[in-house]
């Protein structure tokens, strides 16, 4: 997740378009992606793995190490944490919830949650949460922060209200719904409200309504389980004491929660984030408004927030349509997730990696492939 909040400084290299959307992309050119990607590792990118679905074909291109003990390669088939990818999952749930009339976009968490969110803060509808848009201290500031502290606390669990409570031990930055600014504290709150709806934990929804529907076999929702299940890559961190490497693809996920703890694989991305853009998951109405970015607002300058949605519009060179999904960066991992609504093309990209701070993030090269895949 601090890797995700560099995004959106990584986003300035993506160009913006105004004017008619063409229906179709330029044709896939699967050599100049596959060079593209094994071009990658380097640095702090160990390993990559990405995979392209569509009208045009399917491409799967790996290169570097999963392991850099054994120096084993990356698999197309790998599992790998999706950070913040886990948001659409949720918003999609939260607005399930909504077209069962079990809850309202306007109505306020603290409806939900009472005693939860301090008494000076003004109402926060649950729509201010799922955009980025309430003015919350983002409680990933304070912890997880450096290699030392998540190598000191891997194995902690953190309950959601110890997450909110960090966060709200700080005033609002400013008035929900008049500014947009990337919280992982929002997330937290939404995953509080499904319980708080339900009666069940959010993974657990998010389990019966989107992964059992969608056979979603390589997905998971691991809680406290530290572990990533099935073939995977290794994720790394540097050492602060000793120029060394240590593995870091285990820990206790808990502190990401229902802002970024769940685990897939390419393909079950594919399959989500086709359905979704289908509208097989949610009604018409409400599936246009989470992809409806927030007016007033954008993440680095340039990347729309709808509600669980990030949107990318790609120039007029290469069809100028909107682009649709999400960025992901936490310990050991960082990837996109981008699709045209049509379906005509999507793009799945994971590498594991040392990187840890917006200094080293790898998501600009990410979006680098991207352009690529989309735009040839």
């Amino acid at each position: 997740m601090r890797l995700i909040n560099s995004l959106a400084a990584a986003l300035l290299a993506v160009p913006v378009t105004t004017g008619a959307t063409p229906a179709t992309l330029p044709p896939l050119d699967p050599a100049a992606v596959a060079a593209a990607v094994r071009q990658a590792p380097g640095g702090p990118v160990l390993g990559i793995l990405a995979t392209v679905d569509g009208r045009d074909g399917a491409l799967r291109v790996t290169a570097g190490r999963a392991d850099v003990r054994t120096d084993r390669p990356v698999r197309a088939d790998g599992r790998f944490r999706i950070a913040s990818i886990t948001k659409t999952f949720v918003a999609t749930t939260v607005l399930q919830l909504v077209a069962e009339h079990r809850l309202g976009l306007d109505d306020p968490v603290q409806r939900f949650l009472p005693g939860v969110l301090p008494a000076s803060y003004p109402p926060i509808p649950v729509r201010e949460l799922l955009q980025h848009t309430s003015g919350l201290y983002d409680y990933g500031q304070e912890i997880m922060t450096t290699p030392a502290q998540v190598l000191r606390d891997r194995w902690r669990h953190r309950s959601p209200r110890e997450l909110v409570d960090i966060a709200t031990a700080h005033p609002l930055a400013f008035p929900p719904g008049t500014r947009l600014a990337y919280s992982n504290t929002g997330y937290v709150l939404l995953g509080m409200v499904i319980r708080a709806v339900t009666a069940h934990w959010w993974g657990d929804e998010v389990r019966t309504r989107l992964l059992a529907p969608l056979h979603l076999t390589g997905t998971t929702v691991p809680g406290d389980d530290p572990a990533i299940p099935g073939p995977h890559a290794h994720g790394y961190v540097v050492n602060g004491d000793r120029p060394e490497l240590v593995d870091l693809t285990t820990y206790n996920p808990s502190w990401a929660d229902a802002a970024g703890d769940m685990i897939s694989s390419a393909r079950d991305l594919h399959t989500f984030f086709a359905a979704l853009l289908a509208g097989r998951l949610l009604p018409a109405a409400l599936l246009d408004q989470m992809l409806t970015p927030y007016p007033n607002g954008t993440l680095g300058g340039l990347a729309g927030y709808g509600l669980g949605i990030m949107t990318l519009r790609l120039p007029p060179a290469c069809g100028g349509q909107t682009l649709y999904g999400h960025g992901a960066g936490i310990v050991g991992f960082a990837g996109l997730a981008f699709s045209t609504r049509d379906g005509q093309r999507s793009f799945v990209v994971s590498v594991n990696t040392t990187a840890f701070d917006a200094e080293q993030s790898p998501i600009s090269t990410l979006l680098s492939i991207n352009q690529t895949v989309f735009c040839g």
